[in-house]
């Protein structure tokens, strides 16, 4: 749709006025143009990138990916790195294909608290598929994990919801009780 490129160019400067940058985002969402906003995610401006971002994830549709978002979630833009957590908490269905990128940054000792408490926040999504609920275990059980990390794995796996849970849950958990370590428990 040829207003797609207008819209995002406007979504720069209007990035100081909520109302405009929303309004704007959500012109994106109703043209159901996902290809040509995806080219917004590519842009120079972070505001653009968001505005992007956030359409895409709204857009009936779109076929956004978690491998569009994880870049963005290392952004030196507050706003950025924000709307990318936010998409990212919701599409738990993603778990399985980002457990290896979380695997990595939740054992990487080059992150900033920030990150690492942002990530500790989305440990939720890896609560569906078994490779990432693996990770859950493995991040209470393994060493190279911080105390918050595994308290945050716990509380993922104690409100995951699910009907049965995996036995590598059921292990981790028995392992900390066994452990008595005052830090998690």
């Amino acid at each position: 749709k040829p207003s797609v490129p207008v819209i995002l160019e406007s979504i720069g400067p209007a990035s100081k006025d909520l109302v405009l940058e929303q309004s704007l985002i959500r012109a994106l969402i109703d043209t159901e143009a996902a290809a040509p906003t995806r080219a917004g995610l590519k842009a120079e401006n972070p505001a653009i990138q968001r505005g992007a971002l956030i359409a895409l994830d709204q857009m009936d549709g779109s076929d956004l990916r978690p491998t569009e978002v994880v870049p963005f979630l290392s952004a030196t833009d507050e706003r950025l790195r924000a709307a990318a957590n936010w998409v990212l908490s919701h599409h738990p269905d993603w778990g399985g294909e980002l457990a290896g990128w979380f695997r990595q940054r939740l054992t990487a000792s080059d992150l900033a608290d920030a990150e690492r408490t942002a990530l500790d926040h989305q440990l939720h999504i890896l609560t569906r598929a078994e490779v990432s609920q693996q990770l859950l275990a493995d991040a209470i059980t393994q060493p190279g994990f911080r105390t918050d990390t595994r308290v945050a794995a716990l509380s993922a796996i104690a409100s995951a919801g699910l009907k049965q849970s995996p036995a590598s849950w059921k292990a981790a958990v028995l392992s900390v009780l066994e452990a008595k370590n005052a830090g998690i428990l």
